[in-house]
């Protein structure tokens, strides 16, 4: 399943991997000025595990009516609820407590998100711009992806998928469209960008930021995390934000609680195995 958004008079709020994050994901809703009923969210999956409430942020999601495509975190509950997976695989305390928290309308509406979704706007390049939770294949056709990797891939190796970071290139460097990727899922590398991608997971839930784009300005708002829920494998890359704008985390204000800078510096290429 797939989906094709329209156009629409207000503004959409792409935002990384919340991943629990519930508190700060109103506070960067804050921070963008984010008008209910006129401008769109879209979330880039993984809503749940890792962080603090993932039932709060998939509540969140039903009330602004949020667009979201879905993530390997969200796959792995859903996975659960359909009893494709063995109880005894779900060790993690965040997914055995979102797992019981979640309702019937929280199950319907994660099990109804689409692998990728493509938005009304172009990119600074001229392509149409499109979301996926992890990554795609170069050379490959949309229809064609692998929706596990599409939830799951970092680097390419000799022309295929993988999920490990330290083997091969990173796939947005090998990415030359025709689609402009807004992605999530490589924590550790931070905010990535290149003319073909943007990379919006900024570790939130490990103590980094919660990291969102405004279309079609394709300016990014970040807001720091309020504490470390979990422990990242790797040190998570220093994201670079105007001193001047970035304070405490625990203001309900968003001129205090959030920076902003322009989407136009250079990627990331750092390693990352943190998701």
């Amino acid at each position: 399943m797939t989906q094709n958004l329209s156009n629409s008079e207000g503004r959409t709020i792409a935002v990384g991997d919340v991943h629990g994050c519930y508190e700060e994901l109103y506070l960067l809703l804050q921070a963008c000025n984010f008008k209910e009923g006129v401008d769109r969210l879209v979330l880039v999956g993984d809503l749940v595990g890792k962080g603090p409430n993932g039932r709060e942020v998939v509540a969140m999601a039903r009330k602004y009516k949020a667009d979201c495509v879905v993530g390997n975190h969200d796959q792995f509950l859903i996975d659960h609820h359909k009893g494709i997976l063995a109880k005894e695989t779900m060790t993690d305390p965040t997914h055995i407590r979102d797992f019981a928290s979640l309702e019937n309308d929280d199950w319907a509406y994660l099990e109804s998100r689409p692998p990728y979704m493509i938005l009304p706007y172009k990119a600074p390049n001229g392509a149409p711009v499109m979301i996926v939770h992890a990554g795609l294949l170069a050379g490959v056709e949309l229809e064609k992806q692998d929706v596990y990797y599409m939830m799951n891939m970092r680097n390419v190796v000799n022309g295929m998928p993988t999920k490990e970071a330290a083997e091969g290139d990173r796939w947005v460097d090998v990415w030359q469209g025709p689609y402009f990727v807004i992605f999530g899922h490589d924590a550790v590398r931070g905010v990535q960008k290149s003319d073909w991608a943007l990379g919006l997971d900024t570790g939130c839930c490990y103590g980094g930021h919660l990291t969102g784009v405004i279309l079609p300005s394709f300016e990014l708002v970040h807001i720091p995390a309020k504490e470390m829920y979990s422990v990242p494998t790797k040190p998570l890359v220093k994201l670079s934000v105007p001193t001047s704008s970035s304070s405490s985390s625990s203001s309900s204000s968003s001129s205090s609680s959030s920076s902003s800078s322009s989407s136009s510096s250079s990627s990331s290429s750092s390693s990352s195995s943190s998701s």
